[in-house]
């Protein structure tokens, strides 16, 4: 008698455990204490749980860590566990514990083979830092069946990450057979919400995202410097004639600090490129001639650059963004010579830029002078099919259709001296094309018939 019992007891306990799912790691036990290794400026280390309360009282967690001298830095298991089965556990679950708003990325991938690979992500807003919250993550469409190992990053999967001194901790990953409902707090786009835990019938209306600025420094600002920079929005500016008598600007000193200082806006509920043909026109002042990038970044990068020539002068730069159309990127940088080693200027003169009129919104509206392109030929026009474009000599960058409501419809990156616009998916009709090439933009009609 006492065997049966003692073989339903293993029974149940071993059905418990097939539906409850496997603790991975909770840092408790050698079972469950496995290392991370990392790669990039990301560490591991497995330290004694700093904030014991909430829905996390154990006395073990782990902590990742990384510098912010680069991006797409992660930790991934040691060794390899046993291969997820997507059928019996579909679910990833574990806590974690940020200090700011990040972009938490779970990845499942083959060890050996890291090529392959899936991964979710989940947004953790600000009112979920500085406490313990538990993360789940719906993996049930992924039909892999060879899938050891995870890997986890903290914001390093941006191009820019912040990192350095923010403190990023996570606890108790299992697998479990709880599939999940899809939830407008789930990190994931479901059904018919229109981005991801927003919009659609069942979640709350997607936040505004960022389509234009127009920061004068007569008031407080969101910009903050970032990479050892520092930054002042309520500076004196130092050459009132010209074309900028402003009385305050904004002021950005150690521009060189590290290879990435920079001006940054952080907009996390997205910045909108897809409307209109977007462009950015800054003001700038400083002592010496450079390369000024602005970068947009977060899921993918977009970089333009327009040059300062004359010190001690304000001069109005332009940036044309109108060839891209992403919608879910978080962060505007500014950098003046980027990359620039701290050692090629090393008098702190040399490092203080000033900025003022600092505007993101239509190219077009941001007093872009339309330069009219030697050699550049738009033909047949009308067309039924197709318009050829081409020059003398001279590059094309990039070739942005629109139509009369003002949405790009075509979008190309040529790289080339010819170009052909396929036409034939467009309705009869009026468009305008901005053709920008190393020497300027031009816009031109088109008529579809």
């Amino acid at each position: 008698m006492k065997k049966i019992t003692l073989l339903l007891t293993m029974l149940f306990t071993a059905f418990i455990y097939q539906a409850q799912g496997q603790m991975l790691f909770d840092f408790e036990t050698n079972t469950t204490s496995g290392g991370f290794g990392s790669w990039g400026s990301a560490a591991f280390t497995q330290i004694a749980n700093p904030d014991a309360s909430g829905i996390n009282t154990s006395a073990n967690v782990g902590e990742f860590s990384h510098d912010g001298t680069g991006g797409f830095v992660g930790i991934e298991s040691d060794g390899s566990f046993d291969n997820i089965n997507f059928n019996t556990t579909p679910t990833i679950k574990l806590k974690v514990w940020v200090d700011e708003p990040v972009a938490f990325i779970c990845k499942l991938q083959n060890n050996p083979d890291w090529g392959q690979n899936t991964e979710l992500t989940y947004q953790i807003s600000q009112a979920e830092t500085s406490q313990w919250i538990e993360l789940s993550f719906n993996f049930s469409n992924v039909t892999a069946t060879n899938f050891n190992r995870i890997v986890l990053y903290f914001d390093g999967a941006n191009s820019i990450p912040s990192g350095a001194g923010h403190k990023y901790y996570f606890d108790d990953i299992e697998k479990s057979s709880v599939l999940l409902s899809p939830t407008c707090t789930d990190g994931i786009q479901n059904g018919d919400e229109t981005d991801i835990d927003c919009g659609g019938t069942t979640c709350n209306p997607c936040p505004q995202k960022l389509t234009n600025f127009n920061f004068n420094f007569d008031t407080d600002t969101p910009l903050q410097a970032a990479e050892s920079a520092t930054f002042n929005d309520d500076a004196i500016n130092t050459v009132t004639d010209g074309i900028n008598s402003s009385a305050n600007v904004g002021e950005i000193t150690g521009i060189n600090a590290s290879w990435w200082s920079q001006l940054r806006y952080q907009f996390d509920d997205g910045i909108d490129l897809s409307t209109l043909d977007r462009g950015f026109s800054v003001k700038v002042k400083g002592p010496r001639a450079l390369a000024v990038t602005i970068k947009i970044e977060g899921s993918e990068e977009h970089a333009e650059i327009a040059n300062y020539t004359t010190a001690g002068v304000w001069q109005t730069l332009t940036f044309d963004f109108s060839a891209y159309s992403s919608t879910s990127n978080t962060k505007i940088g500014m950098f003046f010579g980027i990359q620039e080693d701290a050692t090629a200027f090393p008098d702190a003169n040399d490092n203080v830029f000033q900025i003022d009129d600092y505007v993101f919104g239509a190219f077009a509206s941001l007093g872009v002078e339309d330069l009219k392109i030697e050699g550049l030929s738009v033909y047949p026009n009308p067309t039924t099919n197709s318009w050829n474009v081409s020059t003398n000599n001279v590059r094309i960058d990039s070739i942005n259709v629109f139509n009369i409501l003002g949405k790009r419809v075509i979008s190309l990156k040529p790289n080339t001296m010819s170009a052909t616009i396929d036409a034939t998916n467009l309705t009869t009709g009026i468009y305008i094309t901005k053709i920008r090439t190393e020497l300027g933009t031009e816009t031109k009609k088109l008529m579809k018939h």
